[in-house]
């Protein structure tokens, strides 16, 4: 993957090929998130091993001094200082899911132990379905929220929909998870969270497209991807309870719709619904619905930032106008960013208030670098201040990003102007041309 983020997940696959500007694989170095499943950027070199130096021992010439006994113990490698500066993205890897093990500020963890939550809706046992459905719905009545601001149930949400993407493209992995929903909705009739994961699974079955492969159990050619379009629109409007508790809900119902073939005009409509029942909810992914709908991305999606700031309670709505910028970063990559029309100003004060709001690595990691895309070199000056840490793999996806962005941050502006002219403004000597 070149050059930048994406914690692509169903959002990028919903764009039609059309819409070039909404592709993932056009960037020479990252971002971002659902996503901790990097590689980790360092290595740590190994001392020698006790068998090397039985090694030696064995090859000394019997004329010689024996080894001493402390040679032929057997050690235990100390671990390795740069492991223990990177917790969770060391060369061991093995960390407990236990929420009340993450320290405090640290998101990169909590996304890994949501991640877990998320892989677990296919074990379809009473017990796991049960956890998940207290523990989702006490995300939802308490507001809970990472270190970041966002919502960790919104985070579910996003890395259920990846965890199983690919797996849309077959029908008994689609059949299996439909019916853990089942049942986990035989449990709990009332839950908020199963009716959106259904139409999440649907709505995927219509955008994988047809699929005919040794692996399926079911051949979906000539699929009616319409009706599960319409199966996922049911699904949704069959729960209404759920639109009234579960922020999700609207998200999706939006991309549905999207599909259907809304216009930008009812798709901002249905953000309007949004945040009047959920006030101050940002609400960014409506972003990707807004992309499939426009015929010009520039300026709708700033006139969606513009909405939903607006309704976000003071202190947070220039942050609010840039999570809405992020999301189209996260989701689509650098080519989507790049077309769009964000402002300067918004951006960098966006930039302040979300740092003061949640002080935290991984957020001042995600301003420098959405800073360095925008050469905003006073706000990337702001962040980079602040980073101590190396860098995150899920921001950066790749080291040289983070090294580049890093090293333009610390250019001085100051440079001696040059003394002869730009050089496409010299008047070049062209050769005549002999007839």
């Amino acid at each position: 993957m070149p050059l930048y983020l994406s914690e692509m997940g169903r959002k990028a696959r919903a764009i039609p090929l059309s819409l070039v500007l909404v592709t993932q694989a056009l960037m020479a170095a990252p971002v971002l998130a659902a996503d901790e499943n990097a590689d980790p950027s360092m290595q740590h070199v190994l001392p020698e091993t006790a068998a090397d130096e039985a090694g030696q021992v064995a090859s000394t010439p019997r004329d010689k001094t024996p080894a001493s006994p402390e040679a032929k113990k057997d050690y235990v490698l100390e671990q390795s200082p740069l492991e223990m500066l990177s917790r969770y993205d060391g060369l061991d890897n093995r960390q407990t899911a236990n929420p009340l093990n993450i320290p405090p500020g640290d998101e990169v963890a909590e996304r890994r132990v949501i991640k877990a939550m998320a892989s677990q809706v296919a074990i379809r046992g009473p017990e796991q379905l049960d956890q998940l459905e207290e523990t989702l719905s006490g995300y939802l009545k308490t507001n809970a929220r990472t270190a970041s601001g966002v919502l960790k149930a919104g985070v579910f949400f996003e890395q259920f929909d990846a965890e199983f993407n690919q797996e849309f493209e077959y029908r008994h992995h689609t059949d299996f998870v439909l019916e853990a929903l089942a049942e986990w909705e035989q449990r709990h009739p009332r839950s908020s969270i199963v009716p959106v994961m259904r139409a999440m699974m649907y709505a995927n079955i219509a955008k994988t497209g047809s699929v005919n492969s040794i692996l399926s159990s079911t051949i979906t050619d000539n699929a009616d991807h319409g009706s599960y379009l319409a199966k996922a629109r049911a699904a949704l409007e069959a729960a209404p309870h759920a639109a009234d508790t579960n922020p999700e809900w609207h998200e999706v119902m939006m991309e549905i719709r999207a599909m259907q073939s809304a216009s930008v005009d009812e798709i901002m409509s249905l953000v309007k619904q949004a945040t009047a029942k959920f006030p101050g909810e940002a609400f960014a992914g409506a972003t990707t619905p807004v992309l499939i709908a426009s015929k010009d991305p520039a300026r709708d999606v700033e006139a969606l930032a513009v909405a939903i700031s607006e309704r976000a309670p003071d202190g947070s709505r220039d942050e609010t106008y840039l999570r809405t910028y992020m999301s189209v970063l996260l989701a689509h990559g650098l080519p989507a960013f790049q077309v769009l029309a964000i402002n300067p100003e918004r951006f960098a004060a966006g930039a302040r208030e979300m740092a003061a709001n949640y002080p935290i690595n991984f957020v001042h990691q995600r301003l420098a670098m959405m800073s360095c895309i925008l050469a905003d070199k006073d706000t990337s000056r702001l962040m980079w201040k602040e980073i101590r840490q190396r860098p995150i793999t899920s921001i950066w996806r790749q080291p040289e990003f983070f090294e580049l962005c890093r090293a333009w941050n610390a250019e001085q502006d100051d440079r001696a102007p040059r003394d002869d002219e730009p050089f496409e403004k010299r008047e070049l000597k062209q050769r005549e041309i002999e007839n």
